[in-house]
């Protein structure tokens, strides 16, 4: 058995919910944005409306907040469907360009998804160690790069695709896992694994295939720290 197929079974024994559940309250405390990032940002904002409309930057750039303090299958299954229909909003955009693609998904990444909480999965115990400007380093720089490269690529390569929701499973109050089906050339279904925080909705993990995400990328960290033990110091 490959090194990396051994960590991810590892790292699959490890993802349970309540790991996961716990991880999820990260993402509702406050972190130190730079003026790096601050910048970062506006200019990602410039570059979307050359070819983006206004209406699409603002549902990108959407957070779903709620007053309830259980997450139903109804809001959880609406909240990935307007999610993937943002998706496929962006890569259908007319002459859009793959730099602008990349901008719009990182613009939905931040603020559909538990970044916070998937970093400190992916890195493991010593995510804790760090300062809050590292962990926003982690979650806002190195994430959304690696889940779009391992990921949300794909996306483009779908742009004639139905996306579907086929149904949910409640987890517990406040974790639903959202069923949908990708229709190209041969059917994919996707799990997502919806989280609600403190009033913020967001996903915590993507399983394609079988494949979770959150695994994935641990694996992937896992032998970027092997190699250099702090890589996000660059």
């Amino acid at each position: 058995m490959r090194k990396l197929e051994l960590q991810i079974i590892i790292a699959s024994i490890l993802f349970c919910e309540a790991s996961v559940a716990r991880l999820a309250t990260n993402d509702s405390q406050s972190y130190k944005v730079t003026e790096k990032q601050t910048k970062t940002s506006k200019n990602l904002e410039q570059k979307l409306f050359q070819r983006l409309s206004k209406e699409l930057v603002e549902k990108l750039k959407k957070e779903y907040k709620t007053d309830t303090e259980k997450l139903d299958k109804k809001e959880a299954e609406n909240f990935i469907r307007e999610l993937g229909s943002n998706a496929f909003e962006v890569v259908r955009t007319k002459d859009i360009d793959l730099n602008e693609v990349k901008a719009g998904f990182d613009l939905l990444l931040k603020n559909r998804f538990g970044l916070m909480s998937i970093a400190g999965f992916a890195i493991g115990p010593s995510f804790k160690s760090l300062n809050q400007e590292e962990k926003a380093k982690i979650a806002n720089d190195y994430l959304p790069k690696d889940l779009y490269n391992q990921f949300l690529s794909k996306f483009d390569s779908y742009k004639t695709s139905k996306f579907t929701v086929t149904g949910s499973k409640v987890k517990s109050y406040r974790h639903v896992e959202v069923e949908s089906q990708l229709t190209a050339d041969k059917n994919i279904k996707i799990v997502w694994s919806v989280y609600l925080s403190k009033g913020s909705i967001r996903v915590y993990d993507v399983v394609s295939g079988g494949v979770s995400a959150s695994n994935i990328l641990r694996s992937i960290y896992t032998e970027r720290m092997q190699t250099k033990k702090d890589f996000w110091r660059n």
